[in-house]
């Protein structure tokens, strides 16, 4: 991959960063507000609230953590970079995501069992908690644009988990108003619909992580071997062994093209810039980090197979 773009991701990456130390300090914030709430209430559902955002502090230090590795270039012990760490930095958030989406199951249940009912809620426990619920959308709407426009998926999946907080707001206000007059069925209600959200993000996100981690290929091989039979037919004859991968930025492609026996290594190494430079073109909506052709004799190759 060039140098410019090895400094435009890491520029990004940067930017990304600074969102996550942001977000943190906010973090902290909402942290002691929610302290301050299940103090003055004792509600059990509030305390599920306040470990929501212990969570989110973890995940943004997991964040951080993630993009100051992925922004580093290749070395010698990392030849194809360190963007993985952002993809196992998805992974973890996923499964925090998945602890979230029981952590609420468990307390909807003990919200029932405890007598929830009894609940005296005051007016500012209501305010401050719809408050939260409009930090919490500014958050996530703040993250998808910053993502949009640095291209790090990492600021995708966080928001994916905080754009669940305000929905998860309003579970919280909603269920202490009914539950203190005698509706606890509404624990479990609401409870579901949240984990049904929060799960289903949960998912996307360890899936998207997933095909990073295990190298699924993310361009169909049919697709690149007709793209350049169709363009340098009959110079190369064949184009097989074709892998692609991504590290979460870019792609890296793989493949050997079989030439005419009676090209010069000159005339051949020239046709491999050639099949790389139509790649590029051809599929200029992706971003290749690299494109490695391996070149073989059409004889040798015959031989090969005999």
């Amino acid at each position: 991959m060039k140098e410019e773009q090895w400094i435009n991701i890491a520029y990004n990456l940067k930017r990304a960063k600074k969102v996550f130390i942001s977000l943190i300090s906010v973090n902290i914030i909402i942290i002691i507000v929610k302290t301050y709430l299940f103090l003055i209430t004792g509600a059990l559902i509030l305390m599920a609230f306040l470990a929501d955002s212990i969570l989110d502090i973890l995940n943004d230090v997991i964040s951080i953590f993630a993009v100051h590795r992925a922004s580093k270039p290749p070395d010698v012990d990392h030849p194809y970079g360190h963007g993985k760490y952002e993809a196992l930095a998805r992974i973890m958030i996923s499964i925090a995501l998945f602890f979230t989406t029981f952590e609420i199951v468990s307390e909807s249940l003990n919200r029932i069992l405890t007598g929830s009912s009894m609940l005296v809620i005051s007016q500012l426990v209501l305010y401050l908690i719809g408050i939260l619920a409009l930090v919490y959308v500014a958050i996530s709407v703040s993250e998808l644009i910053v993502a949009k426009c640095t291209e790090v998926n990492i600021l995708k999946a966080s928001a994916w988990h905080y754009i669940t907080d305000p929905i998860t707001s309003i579970f919280v206000l909603v269920s202490l108003w009914l539950v203190s007059i005698g509706y606890c069925l509404f624990d479990i209600i609401g409870a579901s619909i949240i984990c049904v959200l929060v799960g289903f993000s949960a998912l996307g996100i360890f899936k998207e992580a997933s095909t990073i981690l295990l190298d699924q290929a993310v361009i169909d091989s049919k697709r690149i071997r007709d793209a350049i039979l169709a363009k340098f037919y009959p110079k190369v004859v064949d184009c097989h062994d074709i892998r692609t991968r991504t590290d979460g930025f870019g792609i890296y492609l793989e493949c050997h093209i079989l030439v005419k026996d009676d090209l010069t290594v000159k005339e051949a190494h020239d046709l491999a810039h050639k099949v790389e430079d139509f790649i590029r073109k051809r599929f200029r909506e992706k971003l290749f980090h690299g494109i490695t052709i391996h070149i073989e004799p059409e004889v040798s190759h015959d031989q090969a197979h005999q």
